[in-house]
C-alpha cells in the first residue's frame, strides 16, 4: 500500500492538503476513509509511549503490525514533558512520533493560554505548545533527511506539536507525506488554520466522541487546522468527516473539562483510539487483531 498521503497529488487533494489517496471516496453526503493508514499512525502514537525495550516486544514485534521487519532504526528523544520516537524504515520513510503528557501536573506547569507570534511558523500558536514544538524542531531537524519522505503522527499535547511541525516542514521544503493526529487540541487562530490550506499541509485530525481534549483551550479565539475524522464508538460504519476549523464538539461541558481530564478521560485515551479504529477497518489481520486484544 502507497503512502497515506502524498503532498497533493496530481488531480487534486480531498481537503486543503489531504489527498485523495487516504480519503477514498468523498461526497457531499459521505466519505471513506483508509482506517488501516490510520491505524499504522495510531500504533505508532501508542508506541510512542513505550520504552525502545518494550517496542521489540510484544504487538509491536508482530510482522503484520506496521513495524513489522521494516524499520532500520529507532531512536527515543525526551521533549519536557513529552517526547520524540523516530523511526527509519528500508524504504527511506522517516516517522515522528510525538508522544503526549503522562503526567497532568506537568502540563499544568508548562501550559500558558495566551497565543504567541512564531515568526518561523507565521502564526500565532498557544505559548506553552510553541515552547515544545520549538525545543522539538532543535533536537529533530538535523535528524532527518530532507529528500525522504516524513510521516507524523502524535497524541493528545503530542498531536498538537506533530501539527506545528509539520507546518515548519512544509514550509521548510522537507518531503512531508502526511501527518495524523489523534485527540489533539486547539493550538492557533482562524488566521493561523488558513496558513495550512494555504501551504497544502497534509494533516488529518481524529478525535473521539465524547472526548473533550479536542474541544480546548476553551477560548474563541482558538480553532482547529485540518480536517477531522470524528469517530461515533466502535460501530465499523459511524463517524463523520468534518471540513477545517468545523471541530466537534460533544457537549457544552467539554471545553470545561479540558484540563481537568486531560489525562484520565476514557474517550481520550489513546486505547480508546485504537478500540474505536479497529472494526473500521476493512481488512483485519487476525493476528494483529490478537496481540491487540491482549494488549488493549
Amino acid at each position: 500500500m502507497g503512502a497515506v498521503w502524498s503532498s497533493c497529488p496530481r488531480g487534486g487533494c480531498a481537503d486543503g492538503g489531504i489527498p485523495k489517496d487516504l480519503v477514498l471516496k468523498k461526497t457531499e453526503h459521505s466519505v471513506k476513509v483508509d482506517f488501516e493508514r490510520v491505524m499504522d499512525h495510531a500504533l505508532r502514537s501508542w508506541a510512542a509511549y513505550h520504552k525502545p525495550e518494550e517496542i521489540e516486544s510484544g504487538v509491536f514485534k508482530q510482522p503484520v503490525s506496521p513495524f513489522g521487519n521494516n524499520s532500520v532504526s529507532r531512536e527515543v528523544l525526551p521533549l519536557g514533558s513529552l517526547g520524540l520516537f523516530l523511526e527509519h524504515q528500508k524504504d527511506g520513510t522517516q516517522w515522528v512520533c510525538v508522544r503526549g503528557t503522562d503526567n497532568l501536573a506537568n502540563v499544568k506547569d508548562d501550559i500558558r493560554y495566551n497565543m504567541e507570534h512564531s515568526p518561523d511558523l507565521g502564526i500565532r500558536v498557544h505559548k506553552g505548545f510553541l515552547s515544545l514544538y520549538a525545543k522539538a524542531w532543535d533536537d529533530l531537524h538535523s535528524r532527518l533527511d530532507k529528500t525522504k519522505p516524513i510521516k507524523l503522527t502524535g497524541h493528545s499535547l503530542g498531536g498538537a506539536v506533530a501539527a506545528l511541525l509539520s507546518l515548519r516542514l512544509k514550509k521548510a521544503g522537507y518531503r512531508l507525506m502526511e501527518t495524523v493526529t489523534f485527540g489533539a487540541p486547539k493550538f492557533t487562530d482562524f488566521a493561523g488554520s488558513v496558513q495550512y490550506i494555504k501551504h497544502q499541509v497534509p494533516l488529518l485530525r481524529i478525535t473521539n466522541k465524547g472526548d473533550p481534549v479536542p474541544a480546548g483551550p476553551p477560548w474563541d479565539d482558538y480553532v482547529h487546522a485540518g480536517a477531522e475524522v470524528h469517530l461515533f464508538g466502535d460501530d465499523p460504519i459511524t463517524f463523520r468527516w468534518i471540513n477545517g476549523s468545523e471541530a466537534t464538539v460533544d457537549d457544552s461541558e467539554a471545553a470545561g473539562k479540558f484540563w481537568k481530564h486531560m489525562v484520565a478521560a476514557t474517550n481520550h485515551r489513546l486505547v480508546d483510539y485504537l478500540q474505536n479504529i479497529w472494526p473500521k477497518m476493512a481488512k483485519r489481520n487476525q493476528a494483529l487483531e490478537t496481540a491487540l486484544k491482549h494488549y488493549l
